[in-house]
């Protein structure tokens, strides 16, 4: 079925896999089924409009935090619904059915829900036994970590995204089991690397990229079980020692002239398609030990998926899911849901067992319930409010009639709607507006007011890091936002050999996140075969693309 997005008129395909799918998890009331239609946003779009809804790097500090409201939280302040502590938010002291609003036939949904929506308290920031970490989000079982999000098992990081059983790693994004790191993509158990991409048991060395094994390089590409090279070429450790001198790293200026050298030198040499390990039938960008997983980013351990991009361990037979997806099944259009939900659709932020969910928010460990905002362990609701098993499914088909006369049936939440301010969501990173665009499609943006201190431009900043620890406030040579170098911050620069940042750190997590490219894939052919390939890497770009399997056979080790 061919179909023309109705957001960017850009074509698409729903394929006949994909009517199945539709079919199958369509939801049953009293033996009929309720069915779910084709999408009618692209996937592109379906995307975008699920990320507006995910704050994915922002903490916001609560001037009067007390029992029960939190001191840092990851909403802005002039969110409409009280943000709660997480342990009081999880102790059932509330009651979320005071916040329930009876059904009005007369009113779209989405309005009624949002009603519902804004007035549920939410639980401050999405932590679980973290320690000495105020400052960071989406993360679990960490200490003494700063400005870190999307983190798991790590320790004493700062200004970092994506990074799994890490330690002393500063500024990168999406890293494994590494220490020491700084300003680093896409790398796997390495050890006092800077300014590495898409390596793996690398250590003490700066500037590399798709390597393997390798120790003390500067500059290299491709390389397997090297060691002493500069730019691809063999040295001698005394030949190496004195390159390293000369090139004086912890200099901004001689730093950013020696990326122009090295990322010119990286267009030279080929790349993978896609970074893919262990997985089969699938299209798409890191993917690892996944099976028929197509059209996705970011997957481990995946079966049967389209259209997904960050979900882990064991998610299977869902289309259109983005975060986390742990043990998800048969999910549709949700984001930030999994830990064993199955059959959950248009939902965000539902997990623990949660079931049969349609139009909900926040709700842990429910069962068959309908546009329901932070529920605990709760079945058959509809907005906040209480119904038998009957009521139920009586209700819902007339309530599903209603929103297929509005338009709204199988539409995800409309972006407009997101307490997310635009500007502040994952939608930026992949899909960037300015705040002129974004407030003309009546999307939510936020800036804070900057308190009224002195802030010295960019270029002002010493070239080198300065002997003493004082704070420094500086105005973003990107944006011109005023952004604290913490006396933390200026030890740990000074002591990994880096100049001071010019930009804030989420301005330093979007650019990184670009460098490991977006979420679109594009036909092109192998460089080397000729050979049809689907990649990140668009057509018009300076890449040299190679299917990943000849490029595996050429720099195999």
């Amino acid at each position: 079925m061919q179909k023309v997005c109705k957001q960017c008129s850009a074509a698409f395909e729903v394929t006949d896999e994909d009517l199945e799918f539709l079919k199958t998890i369509s939801p049953v009331f009293n033996g009929k089924a309720e069915l779910i239609p084709p999408p009618t946003l692209c996937p592109q779009c379906r995307r975008q409009r699920r990320m507006a809804w995910r704050n994915h790097c922002q903490v916001y500090k609560n001037p009067a935090p007390s029992k029960e409201y939190a001191g840092f939280s990851m909403w802005i302040p002039t969110s409409p619904f009280p943000i709660y502590e997480n342990e009081y938010w999880f102790s059932d002291t509330q009651d979320p059915f005071v916040f329930g609003e009876a059904i009005n036939p007369d009113k779209p949904f989405f309005d009624q829900f949002m009603t519902v929506h804004d007035r549920a308290p939410r639980y401050a920031l999405d932590t679980l036994r973290m320690e000495n970490s105020d400052y960071s989000n989406n993360a679990d079982d960490s200490k003494n970590c700063y400005l870190c999000f999307n983190i798991s098992r790590s320790e004493d990081c700062t200004a970092s995204d994506t990074i799994y059983t890490c330690r002393d790693c500063i500024d990168c994004t999406r890293m494994f089991g590494s220490e020491r790191c700084a300003e680093c993509i896409d790398c796997e158990r390495c050890y006092g690397l800077q300014n590495g991409r898409s390596c793996e048991n690398c250590s003490d060395s700066f500037f590399l990229h798709n390597c393997r094994g390798c120790r003390n390089c500067i500059g290299c590409v491709n390389l397997r079980h090297q060691q002493y090279c500069v730019f691809n070429e063999q040295k001698t450790p005394e030949e190496f020692a004195a390159i390293l001198k000369e090139l004086s790293l912890n200099s901004y200026k001689e730093r950013q002239a020696f990326r122009e050298k090295f990322d010119a030198f990286v267009l030279l040499h080929p790349q993978p398609h896609a970074t893919m390990r262990m997985t089969e039938d699938s299209t798409g960008n890191y993917l690892v030990q996944c099976n028929d997983v197509n059209e996705c980013t970011a997957i481990q351990e995946g079966e049967h998926l389209r259209h997904c991009e960050f979900l882990f361990s064991g998610a299977h037979h869902c289309h259109d899911v983005t975060l986390f997806g742990i043990r998800a099944e048969y999910c549709y259009e949700s984001c930030i849901m999994g830990l064993d939900a199955v059959r959950c659709s248009f939902c965000e932020s539902v997990w623990e067992g949660t079931c049969d969910m349609l139009y909900s928010a926040f709700c842990v460990s429910c069962k068959n319930c309908f546009g329901c905002t932070g529920l605990h362990r709760k079945q058959y609701c509809i907005l906040n409010k209480q119904y038998t098993k009957e009521e139920y499914e009586e209700i819902v088909p007339r309530l599903i009639t209603h929103m297929r006369e509005t338009g709204e049936w199988g539409e995800f939440f409309p972006i407009e709607k997101s307490p997310v301010p635009y500007n502040q969501s994952l939608a930026q990173f992949y899909f960037p507006l300015t705040r002129s665009e974004a407030e003309e499609k009546g999307y939510r943006w936020y800036e804070e007011t900057p308190a009224e201190r002195q802030a010295m431009n960019a270029e002002d900043l010493p070239d080198t890091v300065p002997e003493k620890d004082d704070v420094i406030i500086v105005k973003s040579a990107q944006s011109g936002r005023p952004f604290k170098i913490t006396a933390q911050e200026i030890r740990r620069y000074r002591e990994s050999g880096l100049p001071l940042p010019r930009t804030t750190y989420d301005e330093r997590m979007e650019d990184r996140t670009r460098q490991l490219g977006g979420i679109r894939l594009y036909d092109r052919t192998c460089a080397k075969t000729g050979k049809p390939i689907r990649t990140t890497y668009p057509p018009d770009s300076a890449w040299i693309v190679w299917d990943k399997e000849v490029y595996d056979s050429e720099f195999a080790g």
